[in-house]
């Protein structure tokens, strides 16, 4: 996995957050990782067809659940944030890390987010209709979250 796909679809997923609020990007995350990480995962897809691809979700505390992946792809283990903002305000890449496998990487996402982490399920590809139901979705939580914050 390269610094350039990392970045790749780093751009996909701010321009598509972006597209309907003009809001620093940690007010626009907050609520769109069960869209966010399968989409970005199927990005990943398009460009690693062979990379296993796992969703990684966690309870931090009673109210913040969020969704991580984890790339394993050329016998390193790579955490995925694609709303890495909701979290770590100041990050400048969705890469979380790079570890040797992925029991590192499930310890390191424990370090980092803390609470309770576990693997769902290892990705598919979907099709377009499926992707663009997550971008759809994505679009109306986030223009619903601005009008909420305009009263």
């Amino acid at each position: 996995m390269t610094k350039e796909l990392i970045e790749q679809i780093q751009k996909k997923m701010v321009h598509l957050l972006k597209k309907v609020g003009d809001r620093p990007l940690p007010v626009l995350v907050q609520k769109y990782c069960d869209e966010t990480t399968p989409l970005a995962g199927n990005w990943i897809l398009d460009e690693l067809p062979s990379a296993r691809i796992y969703i990684v979700k966690g309870i931090i505390d009673r109210h913040a659940h969020h969704d991580l992946l984890i790339v394993e792809y050329g016998g390193k283990a790579y955490i995925i944030d694609p709303v890495i903002w909701r979290f770590f305000k100041g990050k400048k890449t969705i890469l979380v890390a790079v570890k040797h496998a992925m029991p590192e990487a499930l310890i390191e996402i424990q370090k980092l987010y803390h609470g309770i982490w576990r693997i769902s399920e290892r990705m598919e590809k979907s099709g377009f209709e499926r992707r663009h139901e997550w971008e759809r979705r994505i679009e109306t939580k986030i223009d619903e979250a601005m009008q909420e914050a305009e009263f």
